[in-house]
């Protein structure tokens, strides 16, 4: 997280310099804080599902279409969720850009923790969601972990 946070301030200081403006992050027009918060968790959970699902398991090892996947769950949450909260889903990223913006301009941080803490309620709850869906592959890995274990024997001098 800390190194993810540090790009995260490098890209936006980056932007900073070479577009000589910042940005901050902030529900949309006629929207709250809570309308933010609904809509942020619940694309986090779906962007980390979709990307559990496709880049983690050992059913879709090697596959080739797991960037397109991400990439189209991603598009789709920014055409879904622009309007209303600007589509973080990225808690590195609404930090770096809402950290940076108020070192340029004083202001900026008041939905910091929204923008940081709901799309890790998202991850968490799409690794609930992960376990739940795939437990019989979760379960079948184990097994065979738990097989090659027992079977190694101890080295001895």
């Amino acid at each position: 997280m800390v190194t993810q946070c540090t790009g995260a301030l490098i890209a936006a200081l980056l932007t900073w310099w070479i577009m000589d403006d910042t940005f901050t992050l902030s529900p949309g027009s006629n929207r709250t804080a809570f309308d933010v918060m609904c809509v942020e968790a619940f694309f986090a959970t779906a962007l980390c599902l979709v990307v559990l699902n496709v880049a983690t398991t050992k059913q879709d090892a090697n596959n080739s279409y797991f960037g397109l996947a991400i990439g189209f769950t991603v598009v789709a949450s920014a055409f879904g969720i622009g309007p209303v909260s600007g589509c973080a889903i990225n808690p590195a990223v609404s930090f770096g850009t809402m950290v940076v913006h108020f070192f340029n301009t004083g202001k900026g941080l008041a939905y910091l923790v929204v923008y940081f803490g709901t799309p890790l309620i998202g991850a968490f709850a799409s690794s609930l969601l992960f376990r739940f869906i795939r437990k019989a592959d979760l379960e079948a890995e184990n097994s065979v972990y738990n097989e090659v274990i027992s079977e190694e024997k101890p080295i001895r001098n």
